[in-house]
């Protein structure tokens, strides 16, 4: 079967930069067969009303889980990433302020296969063909936004498959500020 995936990625910039901070990050693994087992690692994160050093952190902290994403021994029960953000909850991150925000995507793709895991409130869409051949969205932020922790920064991990033709949409939360999802 032929493989049709297919990575889009764009940046907007915000007309006020001095309030937010976005941080891109998606990695095509491209040597040992082991990373290409992998597949993509993807995070898409917006910190609002916070400072220099929270955005300094947060790309430390992104680095971090892409680096033992590729690096961790895959095990048979548990996807690497599951097992690293288990540990990152263990961990204390927060941000500078009480008016500070973070809203952050990250997750993998490989193949048809998803998962993923969120807080704050990104954009995490899936856009499938129903019975009669037209896109329906369904977001998936949304459906899982009632069963988080406020307590853990990734309180729990999304996992499916993707059907040929269906499109994900990962962003920031404020994409649809200047981009609606038609």
């Amino acid at each position: 079967m032929k493989n049709n995936f297919h990575l889009n990625e764009f940046f907007v910039e915000g007309d006020k930069q001095e309030l937010s901070h976005v941080l891109l990050h998606i990695i095509q693994p491209s040597t040992p067969e082991e990373e290409k087992d992998r597949g993509y690692f993807f995070a898409a994160c917006e910190i609002n009303n916070g400072d220099k050093e929270d955005a300094l952190n947060l790309q430390a902290l992104m680095d971090k889980i892409e680096n033992d994403y590729y690096e961790l021994p895959l095990a048979d029960q548990k996807n690497p990433l599951e097992t690293i953000l288990e540990g990152i909850n263990h961990e204390l991150f927060s941000l500078s302020g009480p008016e500070a925000e973070l809203h952050c995507l990250i997750g993998a793709l490989k193949g048809n296969e998803l998962i993923f895991s969120f807080c704050g409130h990104p954009e995490g869409v899936l856009f499938y063909k129903n019975k009669n051949d037209q896109y329906q969205k369904m977001d998936l932020v949304e459906l899982n936004s009632d069963t988080t922790d406020n307590d853990k920064l990734f309180s729990q991990i999304i996992q499916g498959k993707i059907s040929p033709g269906d499109y994900f949409f990962g962003g920031t939360a404020h994409i649809t500020g200047s981009f609606n999802h038609d």
